[in-house]
């Protein structure tokens, strides 16, 4: 879900290396279909 929402307290983004903001900034923006059938980003 780090693709949706960033939480404020790296705490809470259960990832086993928190991101910043800055890298969060720099994901792309991907709806939930994205996911749901597995597709992947192949080049910027």
């Amino acid at each position: 879900m780090i693709y949706r929402h960033l939480p404020t307290d790296p705490d809470y983004q259960l990832l086993t290396h928190p991101i910043t903001i800055e890298q969060y900034l720099m994901l792309p923006y991907v709806y939930p279909a994205f996911f749901t059938y597995d597709l992947q980003i192949v080049s910027p």
